[in-house]
């Protein structure tokens, strides 16, 4: 009987891993669209503090680990943009972060 119960909750948290792997791979992709519209001047500087909020804690979150340093730098960078920092780095930050959306989005069940 605990088998059958464990196995059914091991089911249940690998569902809610991958939905919440798949939500962060939508809002990796939303925070480079911004951060590529923020580089360009088309959209308001508040978008992109939340975007660095939301790297920040999910670097927070995972650290020690590789990524997690990554978009640690990718925060900061943010931050530095909105004091006004623009670079063409922007680009590979840009690249990084819509790689590792469409990697998230793309795990089977």
């Amino acid at each position: 009987m605990s088998c059958a119960c464990h196995t059914k909750v091991l089911k249940r948290n690998n569902f809610y891993h991958k939905t919440m792997f798949k939500a962060m791979g939508v809002m990796d992709l939303v925070s480079a669209l911004i951060l590529a519209l923020f580089q360009f001047e088309i959209i308001v500087p508040k978008l992109t503090i939340i975007i660095f909020i939301y790297l920040l804690a999910k670097a927070i979150s995972f650290w020690g680990d590789f990524a997690s340093f990554l978009d640690g730098l990718c925060a900061l960078y943010m931050i530095l943009m909105y004091f006004g920092f623009r670079s063409n780095f922007v680009f590979i930050i840009i690249i990084y972060l819509l790689q590792k959306g469409f990697l998230s989005l793309s795990i089977k069940e």
